[in-house]
């Protein structure tokens, strides 16, 4: 570890655990809630007069104020007041550079040494953003979903010059408040809307050539692949389904569609060394003797619990 590194890891663990947040609309409100359950401080401001006061009125008794009845949720009029002694800054302004970057410069401005700053951007790349940032190495991305007090995933993006110790205080801080953080690699849209983006692409293709409507469309994702993505990511459920059945599958898209289509190289090499997956013991992954009909039996029960789930509802 480096000197810088074990400094920062020391000024983070003796650091206060205010969490301000700069934005009050939909998204703000949810992180706010989030950090305030999670035993936070939590200071919030809007540009809009009164929207950062009413999300506070809204809060029950027992939310508002902690066991010793202090209060623990505050509306701030200025970005100054706001950012005094936060151990962390959770941006969540317009998805616009020019007001993402006054704010940012504003809040590294004003914000204590020790303090963290965080954008909720949904697309910008974080080394852009950090340039508005007086300390690069304590900014990074954290990408929430809407509802961001619900949905449980959160992309923590970590720019060229984020300190490591820094990218590991958030995601501690985000896993104690409930949620799965994964670290990713700057990039255009990151990792959840880059893969959203291109399903809604073909989506769209699919009903522009009359294949489909899109409510049967909606249909099929829900009720097909969708159906199993709440419990396993694209390399799971391709390890189960056979990466032989995948390469078989993306030569007939390729003669259909194009290059496009075309098998990754990394399945082809795969395949091409008799890894098919589960039922071989190793693709994207390798599986132990008895894994197999174990994650099996998981699949199909949790599976069946959804089916039942949704047949409720």
């Amino acid at each position: 570890m480096t000197e810088t590194t074990e400094a920062t890891t020391q000024a983070i663990s003796d650091d206060v655990t205010t969490v301000a947040v700069v934005g009050a609309g939909t998204m703000g409100r949810g992180i706010a809630g989030l950090f305030l359950r999670a035993g936070h401080d939590v200071r919030i401001h809007d540009h809009l007069p009164g929207v950062a006061a009413r999300w506070v009125d809204s809060l029950s008794a027992d939310e508002l104020r902690g066991d010793d009845g202090r209060v623990r949720a505050t509306d701030v009029a200025t970005l100054e007041e706001l950012v005094q002694g936060a151990g962390l800054v959770v941006e969540v302004v317009a998805e616009d550079r020019a007001i993402k970057a006054s704010v940012l410069r504003t809040v590294s401005e004003h914000a204590p040494a020790h303090c963290i700053i965080a954008t909720n951007t949904s697309s910008f790349p974080i080394d852009e953003l950090a340039e508005d940032c007086l300390r690069p190495e304590r900014f990074l991305g954290m990408h929430f979903f809407n509802p961001a007090d619900v949905i449980p995933g959160v992309e923590v993006i970590a720019g060229e010059a984020t300190d490591p110790a820094v990218v590991e205080r958030v995601s501690a801080w985000l896993t104690a408040a409930g949620k799965h953080p994964a670290t990713v690699r700057s990039s255009p849209g990151f990792i959840a809307n880059r893969l959203q983006m291109a399903l809604f692409l073909e989506a769209v293709k699919c009903v522009e050539e009359g294949l489909v409507t899109a409510a049967d469309l909606d249909t099929v994702v829900s009720t097909s692949f969708g159906f199993r993505l709440p419990f396993f990511g694209p390399f799971a459920i391709a390890d189960m389904a056979g990466l032989d059945v995948y390469r078989s599958i993306f030569a007939t898209l390729q003669q259909g569609f194009g290059d496009r289509f075309a098998a990754p190289d990394s399945l082809v090499a795969l395949t091409d060394q008799g890894h098919y997956g589960l039922k071989t013991g190793r693709g994207f992954r390798a599986y132990a003797p008895d894994e197999g009909e174990t994650l099996v039996a998981a699949r199909d029960d949790a599976y069946a619990r959804m089916n039942d789930l949704l047949s409720d509802s």
